[in-house]
């Protein structure tokens, strides 16, 4: 009896040091092996780096739609096209297309499989990303946009007609032309009224804009000009002024780097007949 006991004490003591082991091997080789300690599983390898581990693949037989379960994802094959989803908390299924790519099944998030030939931009149309090449085109090697073309040859090639916003400006010899009221790209000036011809005494002239910002001022009216002066804070064409009847047109661009509006082109034209500005009260 008391050598029964003996082998049963040491049968109890090798299992409890088994438990406490950091492995447990339900297989002799690289199978199945069990971490106590980390609570980890490992399939075909004797080391584990996560909850599963897995030297291999698997296999998913193909189900109906899950459903989704609060706290949890799932993966699962569709029994109805094949595909792999994956169902996350709250949302809806998410495919993963055998290209590679991901579609959601509906909710918002439309197909995210790319339309087009290669550089098309991508746009939504019922749900769906679609691309129009030539019309909307990316050109990643040399960092280029393509408007109805697919080889821009600049930054922004425009193959097409281009519209600025425009806004008109009343000025006086004191005001220039204030921060606010270059927003627009396109700015048609005229003095306060009819017989008041503006030139500026504001230094500068004109507001700083942002680098590379451009500015097109044009004329309104010959019986209510503006002149326009070289100076610190505008750079003019042979530092010669420009006085901005109708029709005329001067074109600038901001060089931060100078802290000066820098002329690029003007027009000098004769537009008949000259409407006439209000009188003055």
């Amino acid at each position: 009896m008391r050598k029964l006991l003996v082998k049963l004490f040491i049968v109890i003591v090798l299992c409890l040091e088994l438990f406490h082991a950091d492995t447990f091997a339900a297989d002799s080789g690289a199978g199945l092996e069990v971490f106590p300690s980390s609570r980890n599983v490992s399939i075909g390898i004797l080391t584990n780096n996560a909850k599963l581990t897995l030297n291999g693949d698997f296999a998913l037989r193909e189900t109906t739609t899950q459903t989704a379960t609060a706290n949890y994802g799932e993966v699962y094959v569709s029994s109805s096209d094949s595909e792999l989803y994956f169902d996350a908390d709250d949302q809806s299924p998410v495919k993963i297309t055998s290209n590679g790519s991901l579609a959601t099944s509906g909710g918002g998030g439309g197909s995210a499989t790319p339309g087009g030939s290669t550089g098309a931009v991508q746009f939504n149309v019922s749900s769906t990303f679609t691309g129009d090449t030539p019309n909307f085109n990316w050109d990643d090697t040399n960092n280029r946009l393509g408007l109805l073309t697919s080889t821009p040859d600049v930054t922004l090639h425009n193959n097409g007609t281009t519209a600025f916003g425009s806004g008109y400006y009343e000025t006086s010899n004191a005001n220039g032309i204030p921060a606010a009221a270059i927003t627009r790209t396109v700015l048609r000036l005229a003095g306060p009224c009819e017989g008041v011809n503006v030139d500026w005494t504001r230094s500068p002239q004109i507001d700083a804009g942002t680098d590379g910002q451009l500015l097109i001022l044009v004329g309104s009216f010959d019986n209510s000009t503006v002149k326009v002066d070289h100076n610190a804070g505008l750079a003019l064409s042979a530092s010669t002024s420009f006085t901005l009847g109708r029709g005329d047109t001067l074109g600038l661009v901001y060089m931060s780097v100078a802290s000066r509006w820098v002329e690029i082109f003007r027009v000098d034209t004769s537009v008949s007949p000259s409407p006439s500005h209000g009188v003055c009260l």
